[in-house]
């Protein structure tokens, strides 16, 4: 019997596959919506993690997909659309080294919290940002790139 993950895997697959038959867009800019897709879902899979750290690669993998996607000729415009660009989003260990952390116990905790909450809110936002422009590209091109949150109640 096949788990929930691997169901949605392959349906995530046969989409992905349909859309590579819209002939609105080249090949290359299919690979790198497919590839956005696949990042978006590691970051929005992940969102903990990279509240966290930056060491998963995760948005180092975003940032490189913003790339192509320019590269691509429809670059998304919360993505650096050039190699020396990055997300400006904080990650907890990061701030651990350049920010004024508390010494105390409970002011640090205080600390750490506002600034999960902040990050994992901006990562939100991030996430909502990339689905509207997966969007309005199915819009344009008749594809299926944008997440239904029809799995999300599962």
């Amino acid at each position: 019997m096949k788990t929930i993950y691997e169901r949605r895997a392959e349906n995530a697959a046969i989409r992905m596959a349909k859309n590579a038959e819209v002939s609105s867009l080249t090949e290359e800019q299919h690979q790198a919506l497919n590839e956005l897709c696949s990042r978006r879902h590691a970051m929005h899979s992940n969102m903990d993690s990279c509240v966290t750290s930056r060491e998963n690669g995760i948005m180092a993998n975003l940032e490189k997909t913003g790339v192509i996607l320019a590269q691509a000729g429809i670059p998304c415009h919360v993505l650096p659309s050039d190699e020396s660009d990055y997300i400006d989003i904080d990650d907890i260990d990061s701030l651990y080294e350049y920010d004024d952390v508390p010494e105390d116990d409970e002011e640090r905790q205080e600390w750490y919290t506002d600034n999960y909450s902040r990050i994992m809110s901006e990562l939100s936002e991030l996430n909502e940002q990339i689905e509207k422009y997966l969007r309005s590209i199915d819009e344009q091109h008749g594809t299926s790139y944008c997440p239904t949150g029809e799995q999300r109640i599962i």
